[in-house]
């Protein structure tokens, strides 16, 4: 599952929808300035 698979469901349980491609990544579709900053505190980036 990788990095990829434990960043999904990270997200996941934090009600953030992503996309998981396997030995890719994972897909993020931007949102509205507020759904953003939830993925972004959600994945650490702030």
């Amino acid at each position: 599952q990788g990095e990829a698979g434990a960043v999904f469901q990270q997200l996941e349980s934090s009600g953030i929808v992503t996309r998981p491609f396997e030995n890719e990544g994972i897909r993020v579709t931007i949102g509205t300035p507020d759904e953003n900053d939830r993925f972004l505190d959600a994945i650490g980036s702030r």
